[in-house]
């Protein structure tokens, strides 16, 4: 529908081209043409609008349904004035066209940078991915980028096309490979020794453009009031998205969720008879951290829980939708 957006707003650009030429050069300006050039604009304005509606999480083309908001405006003017028999502002001409070319571009881009879909659609998954029962294996070569088998012979037949893997088995990786980002007391600035791991989370995004939702959820130890601890953890957040879109990330891939204490590293530490260790430094050390939850892959999207109940009341509004159960099979 996206790509009839675009066809149905270049139609509209010629029709608009040869009304501008005709202004410029002191002519009347045809009607048909005019009216061409509004219907084939609106037709790409609404394809649009309806491509966003039913894709909130295509942010790029939502950014080009602003613009073209405003272009749409300023075309009503001009035909305020045409159907007055008043001529033209050339400054509402101008602004007019510009919009409309920022507009078609800004969603060409959106096309072309976005991540490819799943080829055939999954249910929702239901299956909590922090249990590896749940997760089938994944090759060594996926935590480890870069293998290769180089005594493969040259002339041996090509091997079929891996097969895409599902959003249980990436959540599964994601959890065994233990991710996660750790921060100093009462700060949210990501210390040296965690570049590595922003730089692992980066190649592994890279690697996998079906992966369009991680919350990035940033979690602090027991000490402190819990609204301060909420927002050090937002905090620490958006500090590793910043870092992520350093290293050619897109932010609209990720989102901030601030947990505080409410999650401690170890489950165990929330209850009520918690053993005295987890009260201890080393135990804090531990909650002070910024961990990954992949939500969405191509077009399969998570669907249960995926932080602790403590925390489920915090949980941006942007990633309820993931929290709700599956529907019965």
């Amino acid at each position: 529908m996206e790509y009839g957006a675009i066809a149905a707003l270049l139609v509209g650009a010629l029709f608009g081209i040869l009304l501008a030429s005709r202004h410029f050069r002191r002519m009347r300006l045809p009607a048909w043409a005019a009216v061409c050039h509004g219907l084939a604009g609106a037709t790409g304005f609404g394809l649009l609008l309806v491509t966003v509606i039913g894709n909130p999480e295509f942010t790029v083309a939502r950014r080009a349904l602003l613009i073209l908001v405003v272009a749409v405006f300023m075309g009503c003017v001009n035909v305020v004035f045409h159907i007055r028999g008043i001529r033209h502002r050339t400054t509402l001409i101008v602004g007019h066209a510009l919009l409309a070319v920022s507009g078609v571009t800004t969603l060409a881009f959106a096309l072309a940078t976005r991540p490819p879909a799943v080829a055939e659609r999954v249910a929702l998954v239901t299956n909590d991915a922090s249990d590896p029962s749940h997760a089938p294996s994944v090759p060594a070569s996926r935590l480890a980028p870069g293998a290769s088998d180089t005594k493969t012979s040259a002339t041996a037949p090509s091997a079929p096309p891996p097969t895409l893997v599902g959003l249980a088995a990436i959540r599964g990786e994601w959890a065994e490979a233990d991710l996660h980002v750790d921060f100093e007391l009462g700060g949210a600035r990501i210390g040296r020794e965690s570049s590595a791991i922003i730089d692992r989370i980066a190649a592994r995004l890279t690697e996998e453009p079906r992966i369009r939702r991680v919350e990035v959820q940033g979690h602090t130890d027991e000490r402190g009031e819990d609204s301060d601890n909420v927002a050090l953890a937002r905090s620490r957040a958006r500090a590793v998205i910043r870092a992520l879109a350093a290293r050619g990330i897109e932010p609209t891939r990720l989102v901030a969720a601030g947990y505080g204490a409410r999650c401690p590293s170890d489950p165990a530490c929330a209850l009520a008879t918690a053993s005295s260790s987890c009260h201890e430094e080393h135990a804090w050390a531990r909650d002070r951290r910024v961990v990954f939850s992949v939500l969405a892959l191509g077009d399969e999207a998570f669907g249960g829980e995926f932080v602790c109940p403590r925390g489920a009341e915090l949980v941006p509004s942007r990633d309820r939708r993931f929290t709700r159960p599956a529907p019965a099979r």
